[in-house]
């Protein structure tokens, strides 16, 4: 009999959810189940696309433009692993492995990268349950932290997303996770499979009355196709959430604490010879994530008033470790304590006798940063290189309405100003600090037509910045290349990043449901895109482009044998030219 190989520490999770995990897959005790007394007209069905929190939908659907959205069928049916493979599914979408480890893909949308590889230029953000997760140090984005397989849904904004926040740039991604429901669902699974792979998943939801739970658990270790690339994912995620019939809110915890040993890319000699290698043996990154949110939405004023709020509270600690191509070596640790939230409210006005629907809110942000880097010399302790600490603010506010010109002519509107402050304190030399402080207003216009028999045509313009990360912010001196991964100092200012996207579509959905095409241009102009530039073999900086293009062309086609059925097929077309570079910032 062979003793378990899960290390002791690959769940440092609080027992409150593991118990609780426990005991919902036990059956309900006879007589339990009661009846659903919640009203069910009460609330409007809500949405998320396109706004952060939930809306109505007639108001979201004008708000953006193209939209694509992921059910839970659709990603246990493919049997994705990670957000990036769910996404590979869609137009406009590829996926490539910088870090030799399959929960760390990169992910490329329209063009626009979101990765959790530090140094590459981010352009798209990420949410789950309306929380931003993007990590505040490089903007990168960690997969291996996110319990996709508690997702419900996953929501895709392409372009500029105005009303979702700063950062989406090519797009904004929303994971909406499960939460219980009637009747009851349970279920464990176990899979295995070559190279030392092995996968315990279980979950288990209901509904009882006006109150619903639902809990989720997984692990995941494998040894790698690679040399020494073995890996433990362990995530937990567990809601409460409560309908009375006015408010319906819900609360959540989810936790992962994860352990990836990392290969990296190949010479392609080497690869040519040696495809398993690992060029970098030692590499590995160690996070421990949680988070907490808190949803909740009602209706007031008579029902032509939604409100709906959000708060969260999240903690990083994570240990790097890079073997260089000479010595030392290269060890990160952060630690992030985020805490943030936001209000939004959404209505129906009546403007010469035609609904105007409209939607405002405010969010904010506090993220606590610290990065610490040492050397590591074999024979010798870790010797402290750097250590900065920002203590960032964000703040937004958003508006947007739509409004019908003619009965099937409407006409969008929506715009978001953001203030963002960075201060950059060093803790080994108080002279190297500084404070950098950005504010934009990112707006959009668009119309929508919708004509007979399921067709629809929309344009429109939008734009979205992203200001300097952490790690840029610090790293962005050609005089003072940074070894990497990164050295820290008070750097020349980095420009945000400014991004116009021109956009037009044409959709058609048959009566059934059965039949869904889609067609869409774009065309988006960057100016002031940050890229890194490797002056040296190991160093480099960060530096403003002068402009960039982003074009293209998706195309989408969808259909099902029956209208409560998964897509049955999907054909897209991609053309992108990224980048073009037409200048160079000092």
């Amino acid at each position: 009999m062979r003793s378990s190989s899960v290390p002791r520490s690959a769940f440092r999770l609080p027992r409150l959810l593991k118990g609780a995990l426990l005991l919902a897959l036990l059956p309900p005790p006879a007589g339990a189940q009661q009846p659903d007394s919640v009203p069910t007209d009460t609330l409007p069905p809500v949405v998320v696309t396109g706004v952060r929190l939930p809306t109505v939908r007639e108001l979201a659907r004008g708000l953006a433009g193209r939209t694509a959205t992921l059910s839970a069928a659709d990603l246990d049916a493919r049997g994705v692993r990670s957000l990036a493979d769910a996404l590979e599914q869609l137009p406009g979408v590829t996926v490539a492995d910088e870090l030799g480890a399959p929960s760390e893909l990169d992910v490329t949308l329209r063009g626009f990268q979101v990765s959790p590889t530090i140094g590459l230029p981010q352009g798209v953000t990420v949410y789950l349950d309306g929380v931003r997760v993007n990590e505040p140090d490089a903007h990168e984005v960690n997969f291996d932290l996110l319990p996709l397989e508690d997702v419900d849904h996953v929501e895709v904004t392409y372009g500029p997303s105005v009303l979702l926040g700063r950062n989406s740039l090519g797009a904004a991604v929303n994971l909406v996770t499960r939460r219980g429901a009637t009747p009851a669902d349970r279920e464990v699974e176990v899979s295995g499979g070559s190279f030392g792979r092995y996968e315990l998943k279980a979950h288990a939801g209901d509904r009882r009355g006006m109150w619903d739970y639902y809990v989720g658990a997984r692990y995941e270790h494998e040894d790698g196709w690679r040399a020494l690339t073995r890996s433990r994912i362990g995530t937990l995620f567990g809601k409460v959430g409560v309908n009375t019939g006015t408010w319906d809110a819900t609360l959540s915890y989810a936790a992962a604490d994860n352990r990836i040993y990392q290969a990296g890319s190949l010479p392609e000699s080497v690869y040519a010879v040696a495809p398993r290698v690992n060029f970098t043996s030692g590499d590995y990154f160690a996070p421990q994530a949680h988070l907490v949110t808190l949803n909740a939405h009602r209706l007031l004023g008579g029902s032509r008033v939604q409100v709906a709020v959000n708060a969260f509270g999240r903690t990083l600690t994570a240990d790097q470790f890079n073997k260089n191509a000479s010595p030392p070596d290269t060890r990160e640790r952060n630690r992030e304590r985020i805490g943030g939230g936001a209000v939004q409210l959404s209505g129906t006005l009546s403007l010469r006798a035609r609904p105007l629907r409209w939607l405002a809110g405010v969010d904010g942000a506090y993220q606590h940063t610290g990065v610490r880097l040492y050397a590591v010399r074999s024979g010798a302790p870790d010797s402290l290189t750097e250590s900065v600490l920002a203590n960032e603010v964000d703040l937004g506010a958003f508006v947007g309405a739509n409004w019908p010109l003619a009965p099937s002519l409407t006409a969008t509107i929506a715009g978001r100003y953001d203030y963002i402050r960075v201060p950059f304190e060093d803790l080994l030399d108080a002279g190297q600090s500084g404070l950098n402080i950005f504010r934009r207003f990112s707006p959009r216009v668009g119309l929508t037509w919708r004509g007979p028999s399921g067709h629809e045509l929309f344009g429109s313009v939008s734009r979205g910045f992203r200001a300097p990360a952490l790690v840029e912010i610090g790293c962005a001196d050609p005089a003072a290349a940074c070894p990497l991964p990164f050295a820290l100092g008070p750097d020349p200012a980095l420009r945000p990043v400014v991004a116009t996207t021109y956009e037009t579509g044409w959709r058609f959905r048959g009566r059934t449901g059965r039949v869904d095409l889609s067609a869409d241009v774009y065309w988006t102009d960057v100016r002031d895109d940050i890229f890194f530039v490797a002056a040296t073999l190991t160093a480099g900086y960060f530096q403003n482009i002068g402009a960039t293009r982003r074009a293209g062309l998706e195309l989408g086609a969808q259909w099902s044998s029956r209208p409560d059925r998964g897509a049955g097929g999907c054909g897209r077309t991609r053309i992108t030219d990224i980048p073009r570079r037409h200048s160079t910032a000092p």
